[in-house]
């Protein structure tokens, strides 16, 4: 909760293995799956993301996907920023979605009044 407004946070920080990825990603599927409307904050900072997570995490993420409403990433940076940007491109990201180097920034994107007449 920020500013009275649910986010779910999704640490993916300093994780090199597929399968702990892809475990993350499934738990925040099964959240996801239990909400109206979600907006959350990732984490991917110091991460290694290879081309297999990122393939599977739209298959687990890809059917709540249209209940995300806003989403703010941090650690985006190198070649994770550009498959955020792909991502994007892709229109597999519905909401806004933007990147982020300060937590508290990115906290209070998603908890914005804007957000909320999104939503």
């Amino acid at each position: 909760m920020h500013r009275g407004v649910r986010i779910l946070s999704i640490d993916h920080s300093n994780i090199r293995w597929d399968e702990d990825h892809l475990k993350i990603l499934q738990e925040a599927a099964r959240s996801i799956r239990t909400e109206k409307e979600v907006r959350y904050l990732v984490d991917i900072t110091g991460s290694y993301i290879s081309s297999n997570v990122v393939l599977r995490g739209i298959s687990i993420l890809g059917p709540e996907e249209h209940k995300v409403t806003r989403r703010a990433f941090l650690g985006a940076n190198d070649y994770k920023l550009s498959i955020v940007t792909l991502l994007k491109t892709m229109t597999f990201f519905k909401g806004d979605s933007k990147v982020f180097r300060d937590r508290q920034e990115g906290l209070d994107y998603l908890a914005t009044l804007a957000a909320k007449k999104d939503s």
